[in-house]
């Protein structure tokens, strides 16, 4: 069995008791209504009957619009699942809205709920979501068995797909194993998306990821994003799971109906076989039917999450907020399945841990983990590494939301002299951004420009003969000094320097040059509304279009700074070089996507480019 489960052994009398509840939640012949519609917790309710009588489950029946309370209810019922088919066979499925209760601690089977808009997805053929739904199936089919826990010995599909939806339910049942709740099985589920990812690439280019409409939390409006093709969202506590024959109230004309149904035709067999809860599939018919053979042996399998912990519910993982659209771009990413795409590339960090290596001891220095709203631990400082390689399989193991890297550890703090330009501090030049988190290629130059003279002054004032100029990933531009000299510059140069590297009062000598080389071709390439807002002569605009540096990032060596070469938190662009270090007066690139690009694709080539 891999380490990447847990499984707890039911046998002899425990085997026997657990049979025999598991039998009774199906065939409980009393249909029991635990509240009305208008309780305040009514789940609550439901629960507290099936406790009391265990061989009851919990079911939710969706109850028609309420047109005086202006909102849908939801009635729970303790019962048995032989009662809901008694119910279901008599009752039009337009008016038949039945789920089952994934209650946390109970034991279910895993489940898929496979989702794609067409409209959203033209370029998929017809039955091109049938092809990836295989592709689906046969990717899980591995995953279980490189866990230990075998291949499924039946999975039940059934199809409420429409002409504007593809929708599928797969329930996947094992031999003598179930997962011990949903929880386990949703991290099952984020194990088969990045197993996904490493096998067919990033989500770009994945036929495993579909574009889907999602709102991001607190916006006003949906976007579109990029997600994986089976529903990450549905394993949390108390999950409601749609039985078959049912449709929801809200549409009532689709049907979940049966995909293979055994037979031809849909019975109380049929029913319970497309059920979640329903655990008895997993043992031998003959266990169930009369007495299990003194050998034999269920398994309740805990499915950990990635990075060894306990699996929890989706909800408290944030996923919704995790692969929701970054704020400056229009095409949302999977964040999860870009990250472990990008650190899954080998040497995809080497060029930057050689940079971070010329002016003081990287094996020596400080890196920091920054965890995500998925990820349960604190933000990780003072980590040590002795190469880019174990770097890279600390970040693969762990998927931090980004990596930062701080100085070298010993009796004093040694650092490069690095400085960080942000343009929210240029708000009153960006009409097209303003204070927003993001950047475009109206406002791009303006960072372009700060980069580019500080570049500039620390070549000709300090004589650093290596510079290294990165996108910060975000709204902004870090700038790298490579030179041992100013590793051990304390707090007070460094803020000296930034003191008199302030915006220029008056024109002196040498800034010509600088205008005319640095400035003004970018400045050509701002457009006409940002040019309108620079003063008048060429000393008010050298001046408006100066570096605004945060002081603090300049000025205390210990500081954090995002790792080149990593990826930036909420947009998954990665903090590239915008010019190689070998080439001090080259040309600086333009992290800003084109037309057809987004942002990770633009900022991950630049990086595979300038190594």
């Amino acid at each position: 069995m891999s380490t990447h489960v847990r499984t707890e052994s039911l046998e002899g009398d425990r085997l026997r008791e657990w049979l025999e509840l598991a039998h009774l939640r199906l065939v409980a012949a009393t249909y029991r209504g635990t509240s009305r519609p208008e309780d305040a917790k009514p789940l609550r309710a439901a629960e507290a009957m099936a406790d009391r009588l265990p061989r009851c489950s919990v079911v939710a029946e969706d109850l028609p619009y309420d047109e005086a309370r202006g909102k849908k209810s939801v009635r729970f019922l303790a019962t048995g699942l032989s009662d809901v088919w008694r119910r279901i066979e008599v009752s039009p499925a337009a008016r038949t809205h039945f789920y089952e209760v994934l209650r946390p601690g109970e034991p279910c089977h895993l489940h898929l709920d496979v989702e794609m808009e067409r409209e959203m997805n033209p370029r998929v053929p017809a039955d091109g979501p049938g092809a990836a739904d295989a592709l689906l199936l046969r990717e899980c089919a591995q995953l279980l068995r490189s866990l230990g826990l075998g291949d499924p010995i039946d999975v039940a599909t059934s199809d409420s797909s429409t002409a504007t939806k593809f929708s599928r339910h797969h329930v996947l049942v094992l031999d003598r194993r179930c997962p011990r709740d949903n929880l386990s099985c949703g991290a099952l589920a984020r194990r088969l998306r990045n197993a996904c990812v490493r096998n067919h690439g990033p989500p770009a280019s994945n036929p495993l990821f579909v574009w889907a409409r999602r709102k991001e939390p607190g916006a006003d409006a949906e976007r579109r994003q990029l997600v994986f093709l089976a529903d990450l969202g549905v394993y949390t506590r108390n999950r409601h799971w749609r039985c078959l024959l049912c449709s929801k109230s809200t549409s009532p004309g689709r049907v979940l109906l049966p995909a293979d149904a055994r037979g031809g035709r849909v019975d109380l067999d049929e029913f319970l076989r497309h059920s979640v809860a329903n655990c008895l599939s997993c043992a031998p018919g003959g266990w169930v039917r009369g007495a299990a053979p003194p050998d034999a042996r269920i398994e309740l399998v805990t499915v950990l999450e990635e990075d060894g912990t306990e699996p929890v519910s989706t909800s408290l993982l944030g996923w919704q907020a995790a692969s929701v659209a970054a704020a400056v771009e229009p095409h949302a990413r999977d964040l999860g399945g870009v990250r472990l795409a990008h650190y899954s590339r080998p040497g995809c960090l080497d060029a930057a841990w050689r940079w971070l290596s010329e002016a003081v001891d990287a094996s020596r220095r400080e890196f920091a983990f920054e965890p995500g709203p998925e990820h349960r631990w604190r933000f990780r400082r003072h980590l040590r590494f002795a190469s880019a390689e174990e770097l890279r399989a600390a970040v693969l193991r762990d998927l931090p939301a980004a990596v930062h890297v701080g100085p070298e550890e010993g009796t004093e703090l040694r650092r490069e002299l690095t400085f960080d330009i942000d343009l929210t501090d240029y708000h009153e030049l960006r009409p097209c951004c303003g204070k927003k988190r993001r950047c475009c290629a109206e406002c791009w130059p303006l960072a372009e420009i700060g980069a580019a003279i500080v570049a500039r002054l620390l070549r000709e004032e300090l004589g650093c003969a290596r510079v290294l100029c990165v996108f910060s990933g975000g709204r902004g531009a870090h700038i790298w000094a490579l030179d041992r000299r100013y590793a051990d510059a304390g707090a007070d140069f460094r803020r000296a320097l930034c003191a008199r590297w302030r915006p220029p009062g008056e024109w002196h000598a040498g800034h010509r040059a600088l205008f005319d080389e640095e400035v003004r071709p970018r400045l050509a390439r701002a457009t006409a509304r940002v040019r309108a807002l620079l003063g008048p002569g060429d000393v008010d605009v050298l001046r408006a279009v100066w570096p605004r540096l945060d002081e603090a990032v300049t000025a205390q060596p210990g500081h954090l700074v995002k790792m080149p070469g990593t990826l930036h938190p909420r947009t998954a662009a990665a903090c590239c070089p915008l010019r190689s270090p070998d080439d001090p007066g080259g040309e600086l690139r333009c992290p800003i996507p084109g037309d057809g690009e987004d942002w990770y694709e633009r900022t991950a080539h630049l990086a595979d480019e300038i190594r």
